[in-house]
């Protein structure tokens, strides 16, 4: 038997058009972050997301990864077929046997094809986590 022991979430927005945030390709862009607790071994982490993303300028590529403490550990490619497409990238990220302590959890996006491309965030937003451990 399994018990839930921890659950947090980052939520900017439930609502399309709702957001405008540039993603970027030099860099990364941080679309949520929260703390979650791991307190048996054994325990494991369950990540969703949803991110909606819409593109103004080509086909851009985009990968959102899920981080825990800096360490990527999961990620999603995202690709537009149009302009002005808008993609609704959702997604389950489950982090098998998490390590014991209080981890940061972070989602991140960045456009992979710098040239002539473009592409926002525009919502919905959500990453949620819940740790589920074994009953002792």
């Amino acid at each position: 038997m399994k018990v839930v022991s921890d659950f947090n979430s980052s939520v900017p927005s439930n609502f399309s058009d709702s957001l405008n945030i540039s993603i970027p390709s030099s860099s990364t862009v941080i679309l949520g972050e929260f703390e979650l607790s791991v307190d048996k071994e054994g325990s494991n982490v369950v990540l969703k997301g949803t991110a909606g993303i819409q593109s103004f300028l080509g086909l851009p590529n985009v990968i959102i990864n899920v981080l825990r403490n800096g360490n990527i550990i999961g990620s999603v490619d995202v690709s537009t077929l149009a302009v002005n497409e808008l993609r609704l990238a959702t997604f389950n990220i489950i982090d098998i046997n998490a390590p014991i302590g209080y981890h940061t959890y972070t989602l991140t996006a960045q456009r992979l094809n710098a040239l002539l491309t473009q592409a926002n965030v525009i919502g919905p937003l959500t990453f949620t986590g819940t740790t589920v451990s074994p009953a002792l």
